[in-house]
Protein backbone atom coordinates (compact mmCIF):
# COMPACT_ATOMS: atom_id res chain seq x y z
CA UNK A 1 0.00 0.00 0.00
CA UNK A 2 1.45 3.48 -0.94
CA UNK A 3 2.70 5.51 2.06
CA UNK A 4 0.38 8.51 0.90
CA UNK A 5 -2.53 5.86 1.34
CA UNK A 6 -2.00 4.63 4.69
CA UNK A 7 -1.11 8.45 5.92
CA UNK A 8 -4.86 8.81 4.89
CA UNK A 9 -5.86 5.76 6.53
CA UNK A 10 -4.76 6.17 10.06
CA UNK A 11 -7.49 9.03 10.89
CA UNK A 12 -10.48 6.99 9.95
CA UNK A 13 -9.23 4.52 12.09
CA UNK A 14 -8.58 6.72 14.85
CA UNK A 15 -12.15 7.93 14.78
CA UNK A 16 -13.11 4.07 14.03
CA UNK A 17 -11.34 3.09 17.52
CA UNK A 18 -12.55 6.62 19.21
CA UNK A 19 -16.55 5.54 17.80
CA UNK A 20 -16.17 1.31 19.70
CA UNK A 21 -14.31 2.91 22.65
CA UNK A 22 -17.47 5.39 23.08
CA UNK A 23 -19.85 2.38 22.22
CA UNK A 24 -17.98 0.49 24.50
CA UNK A 25 -18.18 2.96 27.30
CA UNK A 26 -21.98 4.46 26.88
CA UNK A 27 -23.34 0.43 26.62
CA UNK A 28 -20.66 -0.86 29.75
CA UNK A 29 -22.30 2.45 31.68
CA UNK A 30 -24.73 1.86 34.33
CA UNK A 31 -27.96 3.67 33.19
CA UNK A 32 -29.33 3.91 36.98
CA UNK A 33 -28.85 7.45 38.86
CA UNK A 34 -26.06 7.98 40.76
CA UNK A 35 -26.15 6.05 44.49
CA UNK A 36 -28.99 3.96 43.63
CA UNK A 37 -28.47 0.31 45.06
CA UNK A 38 -30.62 -2.49 44.79
CA UNK A 39 -30.52 -6.84 45.43
CA UNK A 40 -30.92 -8.99 42.27
CA UNK A 41 -31.25 -12.45 42.66
CA UNK A 42 -30.31 -15.14 40.49
CA UNK A 43 -32.76 -18.06 40.97
CA UNK A 44 -31.03 -21.35 41.04
CA UNK A 45 -31.45 -23.11 37.44
CA UNK A 46 -31.93 -19.61 35.37
CA UNK A 47 -29.95 -19.48 32.22
CA UNK A 48 -28.23 -16.69 31.46
CA UNK A 49 -30.46 -15.10 28.68
CA UNK A 50 -33.47 -14.93 31.41
CA UNK A 51 -31.00 -13.42 33.63
CA UNK A 52 -30.51 -10.94 31.45
CA UNK A 53 -34.11 -10.09 30.52
CA UNK A 54 -34.40 -9.70 34.32
CA UNK A 55 -31.42 -6.90 34.68
CA UNK A 56 -33.16 -5.11 31.79
CA UNK A 57 -36.73 -5.11 33.08
CA UNK A 58 -35.04 -3.35 36.82
CA UNK A 59 -33.08 -0.76 34.41
CA UNK A 60 -29.51 -1.89 35.68
CA UNK A 61 -28.47 -2.23 31.80
CA UNK A 62 -28.14 -0.11 29.21
CA UNK A 63 -28.49 -2.82 26.50
CA UNK A 64 -29.75 -6.55 26.42
CA UNK A 65 -28.07 -6.97 23.00
CA UNK A 66 -24.67 -5.52 24.44
CA UNK A 67 -24.94 -7.63 27.68
CA UNK A 68 -25.97 -11.02 25.82
CA UNK A 69 -22.74 -10.10 23.52
CA UNK A 70 -20.23 -9.58 26.00
CA UNK A 71 -21.55 -12.86 27.72
CA UNK A 72 -20.80 -14.55 24.53
CA UNK A 73 -17.20 -12.96 23.86
CA UNK A 74 -16.35 -13.74 27.50
CA UNK A 75 -17.37 -17.31 27.07
CA UNK A 76 -19.22 -17.35 30.39
CA UNK A 77 -22.97 -17.78 29.39
CA UNK A 78 -23.07 -20.93 31.29
CA UNK A 79 -21.03 -19.43 34.63
CA UNK A 80 -23.14 -17.42 36.57
CA UNK A 81 -23.84 -18.56 40.02
CA UNK A 82 -27.38 -18.34 41.60
CA UNK A 83 -27.73 -16.21 45.00
CA UNK A 84 -28.43 -12.47 45.45
CA UNK A 85 -25.99 -9.80 44.18
CA UNK A 86 -25.49 -5.93 44.97
CA UNK A 87 -26.28 -3.62 41.73
CA UNK A 88 -25.80 -0.46 42.41
CA UNK A 89 -25.08 2.42 39.67
CA UNK A 90 -20.90 2.57 40.26
CA UNK A 91 -21.32 -1.14 38.41
CA UNK A 92 -20.39 -1.57 35.00
CA UNK A 93 -22.11 -4.37 32.88
CA UNK A 94 -18.67 -6.00 32.65
CA UNK A 95 -18.13 -5.68 36.60
CA UNK A 96 -21.64 -7.01 37.03
CA UNK A 97 -21.22 -10.13 34.81
CA UNK A 98 -17.47 -10.04 36.39
CA UNK A 99 -19.97 -10.64 39.97
CA UNK A 100 -21.99 -13.23 38.66
CA UNK A 101 -19.40 -15.55 37.35
CA UNK A 102 -17.17 -15.58 40.77
CA UNK A 103 -20.25 -15.48 42.46
CA UNK A 104 -19.88 -12.34 44.59
CA UNK A 105 -23.09 -12.97 46.52
CA UNK A 106 -24.11 -10.90 48.92
CA UNK A 107 -23.62 -11.92 52.69
CA UNK A 108 -24.79 -10.99 55.96
CA UNK A 109 -22.23 -10.94 58.82
CA UNK A 110 -24.05 -12.42 61.73
CA UNK A 111 -21.75 -12.77 65.01
CA UNK A 112 -23.39 -15.81 67.56
CA UNK A 113 -21.42 -15.48 71.12
CA UNK A 114 -20.72 -18.49 73.06
CA UNK A 115 -23.31 -19.88 74.85
CA UNK A 116 -26.45 -19.07 72.78
CA UNK A 117 -28.75 -22.04 72.87
CA UNK A 118 -30.34 -22.77 69.53
CA UNK A 119 -33.47 -20.85 70.61
CA UNK A 120 -31.19 -17.34 71.22
CA UNK A 121 -29.10 -18.70 67.57
CA UNK A 122 -32.24 -18.07 65.82
CA UNK A 123 -33.39 -15.29 67.52
CA UNK A 124 -30.51 -13.45 66.43
CA UNK A 125 -30.57 -15.00 62.74
CA UNK A 126 -34.10 -13.49 62.40
CA UNK A 127 -33.41 -9.87 63.89
CA UNK A 128 -31.06 -10.15 60.50
CA UNK A 129 -32.96 -7.83 58.03
CA UNK A 130 -31.95 -6.49 54.19
CA UNK A 131 -33.84 -4.33 52.10
CA UNK A 132 -35.14 -5.92 48.94
CA UNK A 133 -35.14 -4.82 45.09
CA UNK A 134 -39.13 -3.62 45.91
CA UNK A 135 -38.03 -1.84 48.37
CA UNK A 136 -39.08 -4.47 51.53
CA UNK A 137 -37.81 -5.97 54.36
CA UNK A 138 -36.62 -8.98 54.38
CA UNK A 139 -35.42 -11.31 57.14
CA UNK A 140 -32.51 -13.31 56.76
CA UNK A 141 -34.46 -16.35 58.12
CA UNK A 142 -37.21 -17.09 60.19
CA UNK A 143 -37.05 -17.99 63.81
CA UNK A 144 -39.34 -20.90 63.53
CA UNK A 145 -37.89 -22.23 60.19
CA UNK A 146 -34.41 -21.96 61.94
CA UNK A 147 -35.73 -23.47 64.49
CA UNK A 148 -37.36 -26.64 62.90
CA UNK A 149 -33.79 -27.44 60.87
CA UNK A 150 -31.55 -27.13 63.59
CA UNK A 151 -33.69 -29.81 65.81
CA UNK A 152 -33.21 -32.28 62.96
CA UNK A 153 -30.05 -34.37 64.54
CA UNK A 154 -30.27 -36.34 61.44
CA UNK A 155 -27.95 -33.48 59.96
CA UNK A 156 -25.11 -34.46 62.34
CA UNK A 157 -24.57 -37.84 60.54
CA UNK A 158 -23.93 -35.51 57.66
CA UNK A 159 -20.10 -34.58 59.46
CA UNK A 160 -19.42 -38.17 61.02
CA UNK A 161 -21.51 -37.45 64.19
CA UNK A 162 -24.11 -39.81 65.38
CA UNK A 163 -27.69 -38.84 64.75
CA UNK A 164 -29.03 -37.36 68.07
CA UNK A 165 -32.61 -35.55 69.15
CA UNK A 166 -31.04 -31.94 67.78
CA UNK A 167 -27.63 -29.62 66.46
CA UNK A 168 -28.18 -28.21 70.18
CA UNK A 169 -24.37 -28.18 71.09
CA UNK A 170 -23.14 -28.43 67.16
CA UNK A 171 -23.74 -25.00 66.17
CA UNK A 172 -20.49 -23.38 66.49
CA UNK A 173 -20.12 -20.10 68.20
CA UNK A 174 -18.58 -17.40 65.47
CA UNK A 175 -18.73 -15.02 63.30
CA UNK A 176 -20.39 -16.04 60.19
CA UNK A 177 -20.68 -14.36 56.83
CA UNK A 178 -24.12 -15.89 55.79
CA UNK A 179 -24.75 -15.49 51.75
CA UNK A 180 -28.60 -14.04 51.53
CA UNK A 181 -30.68 -16.62 50.02
CA UNK A 182 -29.16 -19.59 51.88
CA UNK A 183 -31.94 -21.68 53.41
CA UNK A 184 -32.21 -22.71 57.25
CA UNK A 185 -31.08 -26.10 56.70
CA UNK A 186 -27.73 -24.52 54.49
CA UNK A 187 -26.92 -22.38 58.06
CA UNK A 188 -27.14 -25.58 60.74
CA UNK A 189 -24.32 -27.44 58.57
CA UNK A 190 -22.40 -24.50 57.71
CA UNK A 191 -22.31 -24.40 61.70
CA UNK A 192 -21.84 -27.43 61.99
CA UNK A 193 -19.49 -27.75 59.65
CA UNK A 194 -17.51 -24.93 61.83
CA UNK A 195 -18.25 -26.90 64.95
CA UNK A 196 -16.08 -29.79 62.59
CA UNK A 197 -13.34 -27.89 61.37
CA UNK A 198 -12.56 -25.50 64.76
CA UNK A 199 -12.32 -28.49 67.17
CA UNK A 200 -10.47 -30.38 64.47
CA UNK A 201 -9.83 -34.57 64.38
CA UNK A 202 -7.42 -34.42 67.42
CA UNK A 203 -10.13 -32.44 70.05
CA UNK A 204 -12.78 -34.76 68.57
CA UNK A 205 -10.81 -37.91 69.15
CA UNK A 206 -9.90 -36.88 72.80
CA UNK A 207 -13.77 -36.24 73.75
CA UNK A 208 -14.28 -39.74 71.76
CA UNK A 209 -11.48 -41.30 74.25
CA UNK A 210 -13.08 -39.29 77.48
CA UNK A 211 -14.64 -41.56 79.86
CA UNK A 212 -17.35 -39.36 79.69
CA UNK A 213 -17.73 -40.26 75.66
CA UNK A 214 -18.15 -37.65 73.19
CA UNK A 215 -21.46 -36.26 74.02
CA UNK A 216 -21.42 -36.51 77.30
CA UNK A 217 -18.28 -34.44 77.45
CA UNK A 218 -20.07 -31.51 74.62
CA UNK A 219 -23.30 -31.36 77.46
CA UNK A 220 -20.98 -30.93 80.16
CA UNK A 221 -18.71 -28.26 78.30
CA UNK A 222 -22.47 -26.57 77.62
CA UNK A 223 -23.02 -26.21 81.28
CA UNK A 224 -19.66 -25.08 81.96
CA UNK A 225 -20.27 -22.24 79.03
CA UNK A 226 -23.14 -21.34 81.00
CA UNK A 227 -21.72 -21.57 84.41
CA UNK A 228 -18.58 -19.81 83.88
CA UNK A 229 -17.80 -16.41 83.23
CA UNK A 230 -13.83 -16.54 84.26
CA UNK A 231 -11.81 -18.28 81.81
CA UNK A 232 -9.54 -19.46 83.94
CA UNK A 233 -12.21 -21.37 86.18
CA UNK A 234 -13.97 -23.61 83.49
CA UNK A 235 -11.23 -26.10 84.42
CA UNK A 236 -12.32 -26.53 87.63
CA UNK A 237 -15.95 -25.35 87.62
CA UNK A 238 -15.92 -29.02 84.90
CA UNK A 239 -14.22 -30.71 87.64
CA UNK A 240 -16.94 -30.00 90.24
CA UNK A 241 -19.62 -30.94 88.16
CA UNK A 242 -17.19 -34.19 87.33
CA UNK A 243 -16.76 -35.18 91.03
CA UNK A 244 -20.70 -34.59 91.93
CA UNK A 245 -21.23 -37.14 88.82
CA UNK A 246 -18.73 -39.50 90.64
CA UNK A 247 -20.33 -39.03 93.78
CA UNK A 248 -24.28 -39.56 92.10
CA UNK A 249 -24.90 -35.99 93.09
CA UNK A 250 -27.34 -33.90 91.32
CA UNK A 251 -25.54 -31.72 89.56
CA UNK A 252 -28.39 -28.80 90.88
CA UNK A 253 -27.17 -26.08 87.71
CA UNK A 254 -29.17 -23.21 87.78
CA UNK A 255 -28.33 -22.93 84.08
CA UNK A 256 -30.21 -26.37 82.90
CA UNK A 257 -33.26 -24.58 85.21
CA UNK A 258 -32.60 -21.38 82.73
CA UNK A 259 -32.67 -23.49 79.53
CA UNK A 260 -35.89 -25.13 80.48
CA UNK A 261 -37.10 -21.60 81.08
CA UNK A 262 -35.83 -20.42 77.85
CA UNK A 263 -34.31 -17.50 79.40
CA UNK A 264 -31.56 -16.18 81.25
CA UNK A 265 -32.91 -15.20 85.22
CA UNK A 266 -30.86 -13.35 87.72
CA UNK A 267 -33.46 -14.35 90.10
CA UNK A 268 -34.86 -18.70 90.52
CA UNK A 269 -38.10 -19.15 92.42
CA UNK A 270 -38.42 -22.95 94.43
CA UNK A 271 -41.16 -24.04 92.25
CA UNK A 272 -39.37 -23.54 89.14
CA UNK A 273 -36.54 -26.10 90.50
CA UNK A 274 -39.52 -28.46 90.45
CA UNK A 275 -40.80 -28.23 86.76
CA UNK A 276 -40.06 -31.45 85.27
CA UNK A 277 -38.25 -31.93 82.61
CA UNK A 278 -35.27 -34.72 81.49
CA UNK A 279 -33.02 -31.22 81.46
CA UNK A 280 -33.92 -30.53 85.18
CA UNK A 281 -30.49 -30.90 87.30
CA UNK A 282 -32.37 -30.16 90.08
CA UNK A 283 -34.97 -33.38 90.03
CA UNK A 284 -32.72 -35.57 87.54
CA UNK A 285 -29.25 -37.56 89.03
CA UNK A 286 -26.52 -37.13 86.51
CA UNK A 287 -26.38 -35.25 82.88
CA UNK A 288 -29.48 -33.86 81.10
CA UNK A 289 -30.40 -35.34 77.86
CA UNK A 290 -28.53 -33.30 75.87
CA UNK A 291 -26.31 -29.58 75.76
CA UNK A 292 -27.99 -26.47 76.87
CA UNK A 293 -26.07 -24.22 75.12
CA UNK A 294 -23.83 -23.96 72.13
CA UNK A 295 -20.17 -23.82 73.78
CA UNK A 296 -17.06 -22.61 72.84
CA UNK A 297 -13.40 -24.45 72.23
CA UNK A 298 -12.58 -23.22 76.32
CA UNK A 299 -15.38 -25.43 77.36
CA UNK A 300 -14.62 -27.98 75.68
CA UNK A 301 -11.51 -28.23 76.24
CA UNK A 302 -12.28 -27.81 80.24
CA UNK A 303 -14.66 -30.69 80.02
CA UNK A 304 -12.32 -32.57 77.88
CA UNK A 305 -9.45 -31.93 80.57
CA UNK A 306 -11.47 -30.83 83.58
CA UNK A 307 -9.26 -29.98 87.29
CA UNK A 308 -8.62 -32.74 89.88
CA UNK A 309 -9.53 -31.75 93.01
CA UNK A 310 -12.01 -32.12 95.70
CA UNK A 311 -14.66 -29.20 95.68
CA UNK A 312 -18.08 -30.42 95.04
CA UNK A 313 -19.60 -26.61 95.44
CA UNK A 314 -19.27 -22.99 93.68
CA UNK A 315 -21.08 -20.20 94.04
CA UNK A 316 -20.82 -16.65 92.15
CA UNK A 317 -18.74 -13.64 93.68
CA UNK A 318 -20.73 -11.59 91.27
CA UNK A 319 -17.69 -10.50 89.61
CA UNK A 320 -17.14 -13.39 86.97
CA UNK A 321 -15.67 -15.46 89.63
CA UNK A 322 -16.48 -18.09 91.96
CA UNK A 323 -15.99 -19.17 95.76
CA UNK A 324 -15.40 -23.08 95.36
CA UNK A 325 -16.39 -25.26 98.64
CA UNK A 326 -15.62 -28.77 99.76
CA UNK A 327 -18.49 -29.45 101.98
CA UNK A 328 -22.28 -27.92 102.22
CA UNK A 329 -21.76 -25.75 105.41
CA UNK A 330 -18.95 -24.04 103.99
CA UNK A 331 -21.30 -23.29 100.56
CA UNK A 332 -23.93 -22.11 102.69
CA UNK A 333 -21.67 -19.95 104.24
CA UNK A 334 -20.09 -18.72 100.97
CA UNK A 335 -24.07 -18.18 99.53
CA UNK A 336 -25.37 -15.98 102.32
CA UNK A 337 -22.43 -13.89 102.06
CA UNK A 338 -22.45 -13.33 98.22
CA UNK A 339 -25.74 -14.15 97.15
CA UNK A 340 -28.20 -13.37 99.89
CA UNK A 341 -31.09 -10.93 98.95
CA UNK A 342 -30.22 -11.60 95.18
CA UNK A 343 -31.27 -14.91 94.67
CA UNK A 344 -33.82 -17.32 96.13
CA UNK A 345 -32.24 -20.16 95.42
CA UNK A 346 -28.41 -22.04 96.06
CA UNK A 347 -27.03 -25.02 94.46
Amino acid sequence: MPLRKMYLLIPVLLVFVCLLGGFFAYFNSSPMQSGKRFLFQIRPGAGFYEVVSELSRTGAIRSVRFFKLLGRVKGVTRRIKAGYYIVDSGKSATRLLDDFTEGKICRVRVTLPEGLDNRGIARKLASCTFEGADGKEYRLVGEKEFLNAAGDGSILKKFGFLKQKSCEGYLFPSTYFVPLGYTARQMVEMMVAAFKRRLGPELIEAMRRSPLGFYKTLILASIVEREAVSPTERPRIAGVFLNRYRKGMKFESCATIQYILGEVRTKLYYYQLKIPSPYNTYQNTGFPIGPIANPGLASIRAAVSPDRHDYLFFVSRNDGTHVFSRTGWAHNRAARKYQWGRYEVYR
